[in-house]
């Protein structure tokens, strides 16, 4: 996009929804997101997986990262990683986080990904709860630090 050219409301409103959850939440310096959430970034990495409430109103999304990307951070081989699980504070406990992964699921098997991997932050616990509910398991061998940050790996088998 073109410095001066506006935003399309989409776009507005999934970097508000990435400022709002990672960065108002404590979980992502804003000097990190202010590239990594902008939403021709969010884009570039992989498959956008929206859920609305109308055509117009943002519930959530997810990323699908595929194998091979260089946006993945924990992937090997033909696994992938789901990233930038996010959902607005007014849609939460409505069970779009789990339809959400449940389409990133769906569409990885589409895609015969044989695993699925995502990293949350230890303070995360609602995500964790999610992750391990919708059948992933807690991977430590693949445990992340980012300067300060933790993030602790989840996986989920999708072959065999």
């Amino acid at each position: 996009m073109e410095r001066g050219t506006p935003k399309s409301a989409s776009d507005q409103q999934i970097e508000a929804l990435l400022h709002h959850v990672y960065v108002q939440g404590g979980y992502t310096p804003p000097a990190v997101a202010q590239h990594a959430f902008r939403a021709e970034a969010v884009r570039a990495r992989g498959d956008l997986i929206i859920a609305r409430t109308s055509p117009t109103e943002l519930a959530g999304m997810v990323l699908l990262i595929p194998p091979g990307s260089s946006a993945l951070q924990i992937a090997q081989g033909r696994e992938a990683e789901m990233h930038l699980l996010a959902v607005t504070a007014t849609h939460r406990r409505r069970g779009i986080g789990r339809a959400l992964v449940q389409a990133l699921l769906h569409r990885a098997r589409r895609k015969d990904y044989p695993c699925i991997l995502s990293t949350t932050q230890p303070a995360m616990v609602a995500a964790q709860r999610l992750y391990l509910s919708a059948g992933f398991q807690r991977s430590p061998m693949r445990d992340q630090q980012q300067d300060a940050r933790r993030f602790l790996a989840f996986e989920k088998w999708l072959e065999g």
